[in-house]
């Protein structure tokens, strides 16, 4: 993921979807592993909280599932954003799922909501340079290895953890402004590193 790549997927999609400029907030679900598992009611609560921030803040709202993605969490999606005037682009992957979609998410979003389910979907939304909050909304814990990446993101402030219940308050602080992430230059450290070797 970097910036042309973004610039290119985000015009695109702006074309084809007629999405007109303003604000936007993006919301990149997964789903269910083998040893993680959504809360539907933790996610039903927070998706009533972003659809009141973003409503406040006149931001519309792109959002988009994975292939992950249970039936459960797919009807709780349609029926909070499928008829909703703020949400401006639903994409549903195991009925549609275009190529650079989720990057032309990112491209036009002035923020990123994003499950912790994965480490990959984070990572690029992190790469965006976009402000990022990390979902917690499992039934289960996440694994070892996804809570030690978790506490990395949070040490270095590369984005925000937050729950169903703090992701209202969380958003709300970026749209205006009183929060603020620092930008990932790990791509930047690491070609610098390649060079010298």
């Amino acid at each position: 993921v970097d910036t042309a790549l973004l610039a290119e997927a985000g015009e695109k999609l702006r074309e084809e979807e007629h999405l007109p400029k303003g604000r936007y907030s993006a919301i990149l679900l997964g789903g269910d592993t083998i040893e993680y598992e959504l809360d539907i009611m933790k996610l039903d609560f927070a998706f009533r909280e972003i659809r009141r921030v973003c409503e406040q803040s006149g931001a519309k709202i792109l959002v988009t599932t994975s292939r992950r993605s249970s039936k459960a969490l797919e009807g709780l999606v349609k029926k909070h954003f499928g008829k909703n005037p703020h949400c401006a682009l639903l994409v549903i992957a195991n009925e549609q799922n275009k190529e650079g979609m989720v990057y032309g998410m990112m491209d036009l979003a002035e923020a990123i909501v994003v499950t912790e389910d994965s480490i990959s979907m984070i990572s690029e939304s992190i790469q965006s340079g976009k402000p990022v909050l990390v979902l917690q909304a499992g039934r289960t814990p996440v694994r070892p290895k996804y809570e030690r990446f978790q506490q990395i993101l949070r040490l270095k402030n590369y984005a925000a953890m937050v729950t169903s219940t703090e992701v209202g308050h969380e958003l709300a602080s970026v749209f205006q402004h009183q929060r603020s992430l620092n930008p990932c230059s790990d791509r930047e450290r690491l070609a610098h590193q390649l060079a010298g070797a």
